[in-house]
């Protein structure tokens, strides 16, 4: 197979690992362009780990000429007796032009059948194939099906991951991961996740005075005499730095104020559903802190439990989207097990990318297809920031090409719209739409799509699909419904 270098060498690889094009060697033509900005390296090296021989050809000098870069293919393909595969997924006219006439002069006058192909990865992921057909150039598409890895896909862009990535689901063998104990469709326990995460919030928001920090210096004068002197020898600064390193803190540890910030004292949470006192109570022993009447620690300060109960209620990390964010990993691997009506051949959780050992992104969910196209699923309790996406989705298209989807998964359970816990994320969607980011919600209460619509302060839904006449009317479409992406 014979390419040119791009920015986006995913259409080069793409072709050369499809399954039936059985390629040996890939010959890749570069630019001055493509040279001075390295874009071949990540796709030599996947190609290299595949057994496939890569040789490169440069055009600096040359890069638009047509009728130079026409002569130094043929001169190069001149003994090459058996048929060629010229790929047009990289470079621009002046370079695909002279693959294309080096293709019909060979075909034509040479009587060698090569072929040429095209990877389009839109919605019905085709790969395009010309070829001679009784002296007649015709055109036969077929189905794109590679089995790239995300790392294989990431690395074509040069990047890397901080560390092995949570494989969750392969299409090919089955993938052990520890499952937690999945209390969402508790309405009661829905509120505790959204008003922890509220609160959480506040406390971030939380602004000191000078009378706060009088405050609590005089509550924890008591405790600073020894800090303050810990401070003061170990970093040997003057005590009045001292005192401000300890209120403010270092990069050695955090401040009293940062500590403040962070106290859950004041949050408390009392259950009434009995059911899900029932539940809890069959997780946690007695024995344990934790009673099911408060919920307060759940699923926060889990140091002192045993292993088992952690892998139950999840990671002991001070978010409620960690807990969200494993409920939703446990069922979308069971989904992907549970169907085969989807084209996801493998799907990671908590992928981190880097590049030159700096870290670049984190995925909570990572799907890639056999089209070589990534889908990214972020789960989320509460607010999402614009620059938070638009942070998301640059970083995601430098690493894994334009053919690439992010989409944001948050609870909005139809039976919740009118309590007042609720409130945080009532208008979530509509400020996605907003942002024409897609999103998928978690409904509980209800299997299928449904639309909503904004009325003064409240929200209305419904499960039946409005008139198209009727404007405002937002959809709302299941989690599930990711695994249709094409």
């Amino acid at each position: 197979m014979i390419g040119v270098s791009t920015g986006q060498n995913i259409t080069n690889l793409i072709p050369a690992v499809q399954r039936g094009m059985n390629v040996t060697k890939f010959v890749l033509l570069e630019t001055s362009t493509a040279i001075s900005k390295k874009w071949s390296q990540g796709l030599l090296d996947v190609l290299k780990e595949r057994d496939i021989l890569v040789e490169c050809i440069s055009l600096e000098g040359i890069d638009s000429h047509i009728s130079k870069i026409q002569q130094k293919i043929v001169d190069r393909f001149q003994n090459e007796k058996e048929p060629l595969i010229w790929n047009l997924g990289g470079g621009q006219k002046p370079q695909q032009i002279p693959i294309w006439e080096v293709f019909k002069m060979r075909n034509e006058k040479l009587n060698i059948p090569d072929i040429v192909c095209y990877a389009n990865q839109d919605d019905t992921g085709r790969l395009e194939i010309w070829k001679y057909q009784n002296s007649n150039l015709t055109t036969i598409p077929e189905e794109i099906s590679v089995d790239l890895s995300a790392e294989e896909i990431f690395k074509v862009f040069g990047f890397g991951f901080l560390e092995k990535p949570k494989m969750i689901y392969d299409r090919k063998k089955e993938v052990i991961f520890p499952k937690i104990e999945d209390l969402f469709g508790y309405q009661e326990f829905r509120q505790y996740l959204l008003e922890v995460a509220a609160f959480y919030s506040n406390k971030k928001n939380d602004k000191f005075t000078i009378d706060d920090i009088r405050d609590l210096v005089c509550k924890y004068s008591g405790e600073f005499d020894n800090e303050i002197r810990e401070i003061i020898e170990s970093d040997k600064m003057s005590k009045n730095i001292a005192i401000r390193t300890l209120i403010l803190g270092s990069n050695k540890k955090s401040g009293l104020l940062e500590r403040k910030l962070t106290e859950t004292s004041g949050f408390k949470f009392k259950l009434q559903d009995e059911n899900l006192r029932t539940r809890i109570s069959e997780i946690i022993p007695d024995n344990l802190e934790i009673i099911p009447d408060n919920l307060e620690n759940i699923p926060d300060n889990l140091e002192n439990m045993p292993d088992d109960i952690i892998a139950k209620l999840g990671s002991p990390k001070k978010k409620t989207g960690d807990y969200f964010e494993k409920i939703l990993i446990d069922r979308i691997k069971s989904k992907l097990e549970s169907t085969d009506e989807h084209n996801i051949i493998a799907a990671y959780a908590n992928l981190k990318t880097e590049k030159n050992g700096q870290t670049i992104a984190e995925y909570d969910i990572l799907c890639v297809t056999k089209k070589g196209t990534i889908i990214a699923l972020d789960a989320k309790t509460f607010s999402f920031e614009k620059k938070d996406i638009d942070a998301r989705l640059y970083n995601l298209e430098q690493g894994s090409g334009f053919y690439r989807s992010f989409s944001a998964i948050f609870p909005y359970d139809t039976a919740d719209f009118d309590q007042a816990w609720f409130k945080p994320i009532k208008c979530l969607p509509f400020d996605l739409s907003k942002r024409r980011l897609p999103f998928y919600v978690v409904n509980d209460s209800g299997e299928s799509n449904f639309w909503i619509k904004q009325e003064n302060s409240a929200i209305i839904k419904t499960f039946d699909k409005p008139e198209r006449s009727e404007i405002g009317w937002l959809e709302c479409r299941t989690w599930d419904n990711f695994l249709k992406q094409k």
